[in-house]
């Protein structure tokens, strides 16, 4: 065993948490000691910053480690879960995580694993929520999301495979984001305002009584207060008819990691209607020769009872060369709406 010792920013205990459990990375990595295969019952567990293979079931692993610190933390806490699962590598879940442990097995097609284990995580979250004292939860805010979209194999007709995952289109960048609890004032209800993964931090800043408008982190050396592309949505959990201030949420992905130049880029933009494609190198176009595409698609509710337009864009307008008017507007307002964003990026990647 080591400790982790050079990867200071892949280390949740220099990033703010007072504790850590689980594993680093996807559970085919490790921090190099070396043990193969991995996967669910094979993997490296990280406690404080110090390695150990673990042989246990790792989604079970993961709540146990969570309730665990649940009742270890003093309140108020922060606690983040992030469950390994559904990632490859795909397998069947044990016994007691199944439904019907007869129409699984470790041949089953992919489509079925990837069911299998996302009913195994869902099983796992349910117990984490019921495990937790009923006083100790009715006080507690729960905030439930994916980290993308579904991959391929997880992906059936009328949906397009091809546009899950790792792309910039609906069925990659679109996720469940569900809030119960504290501060959650009218149960069961859906909010169709345009969100994002950045309104996590100043949610939570404004719900334990941090003004964003003028903190700056104690460990800065800035004397400016935080430029953010999130914002709060308390107001959202008090009245789910109420919208964010933006006018469009922006998703995207590029390779290598870091400040560029990338070799590829995937951007989008999305409003209430219009959602805006932006995609550089071959990889992202598919097209060899062909370095750059953008595209439009309109929002419209193509399944009403399915709600199937939240994950198929339709045509892209560009390509089938039916831009009207409106359509070229919408082409040029958020064409224009990407480059400033990409302009005035207040962070370094």
């Amino acid at each position: 065993m080591h400790k982790l010792g050079e990867r200071v920013a892949e280390n949740p205990l220099d990033q703010g948490f007072s504790y850590h459990r689980g594993a680093m990375f996807n559970l085919d990595s490790t921090l190099g000691t070396g043990n193969t295969p991995r996967g669910y019952w094979q993997w490296e567990r990280v406690e404080d910053g110090v390695p150990e293979w673990n042989y246990d079931y790792n989604i079970s692993v993961t709540t146990d480690d969570a309730l665990e610190l649940a009742g270890l933390l003093p309140e108020p806490w922060l606690l983040y879960v992030a469950c390994n699962s559904a990632h490859e590598p795909l397998h069947r879940p044990p016994d007691h995580l199944l439904f019907d442990p007869e129409a699984v097995s470790e041949d089953s097609e992919d489509l079925l694993l990837y069911q299998a284990m996302v009913t195994a995580t869902d099983l796992e979250i349910g117990r984490l929520l019921t495990s937790i004292d009923e006083d100790l939860l009715q006080d507690t805010l729960v905030l439930y999301l994916s980290d993308n979209g579904s991959p391929k194999w997880g992906i059936t007709a009328p949906l397009d495979p091809a546009r899950g995952k790792g792309t910039a289109y609906e069925g990659g960048v679109r996720v469940p984001f569900i809030a119960a609890g504290a501060g959650v004032m009218v149960g069961g209800s859906d909010s169709h305002a345009l969100v994002s993964f950045s309104d996590i931090f100043p949610t939570l800043a404004e719900l334990v009584g941090v003004d964003l408008a003028t903190w700056t982190p104690p460990s800065s050396d800035a004397d400016a207060p935080l430029a953010l592309d999130g914002e709060s949505l308390v107001g959202i959990f008090e009245d789910p008819a109420v919208d964010t201030q933006r006018e469009h949420v922006m998703a995207e992905a590029f390779q290598p990691p870091g400040g560029g130049p990338y070799s590829w880029t995937r951007r989008t933009l999305v409003t209430d209607e219009w959602k805006y494609v932006r995609l550089e190198g071959e990889e992202s176009t598919g097209e060899a020769g062909v370095d750059a595409r953008e595209e439009l698609y309109r929002l419209v509710e193509t399944v009403p009872d399915l709600d199937l337009w939240a994950l198929d864009e339709g045509p892209d307008l560009v390509a089938a060369g039916t831009l009207d008017d409106e359509a070229q507007a919408a082409f040029d307002v958020l064409s224009a709406a990407m480059d400033e964003t990409l302009a005035r990026r207040p962070f370094e990647y």
